[in-house]
């Protein structure tokens, strides 16, 4: 009886060890910053208010990306320069997974890129093995992220 129950253990503890590895949040997997493909944006304005408006926005654009699943939103200052990016993108990855990772980037008033942050979380079946991870830009996010907000630009001009 020893033998057997020692065996279920061991095996039990290696399938939820696998899910559970299955189920980690991977920060970096999905091309949330990747260049823009005009054909298949669809491009609107954001609604501003007041308190945008103080916190020096003063137009902004959201675009749908239908290729790739993404969403880009930018903020821009009166000046047309880049303020705030958000992207976010989904994937599923499984018959009950879904992967979800969202890079915020916020900018100087030159347009420089003062900092930012990645999001990564899995949304999966059971509950208790989804997962969620944060990380500061990774090194080539500061370049995508200016030639990304770059592109909203002349999407929020169409």
């Amino acid at each position: 009886m020893r033998c057997s129950t020692t065996v279920v253990v061991v095996l039990l503890d290696a399938v939820f060890s696998a899910s559970a590895h299955a189920q980690a949040a991977r920060v970096g997997r999905l091309p949330v910053l990747a260049p823009m493909r005009a054909s298949a944006l669809h491009c609107q304005p954001l609604p501003m208010n007041a308190d945008l408006r103080r916190l020096g926005v003063a137009t902004g654009v959201m675009a749908r990306d239908s290729v790739l699943s993404r969403t880009v939103s930018l903020a821009m200052t009166a000046e047309g320069r880049a303020k705030l990016l958000i992207a976010m993108m989904s994937d599923s990855t499984g018959p009950k997974r879904r992967e979800l990772e969202t890079v915020t980037v916020t900018f100087d008033t030159a347009g420089r890129v003062v900092s930012g942050w990645r999001h990564a979380s899995t949304m999966g079946v059971p509950a208790r093995l989804s997962e969620d991870r944060r990380s500061d830009l990774l090194p080539a996010d500061t370049a995508s992220a200016l030639a990304l907000a770059n592109a909203m630009r002349s999407c929020g001009r169409r």
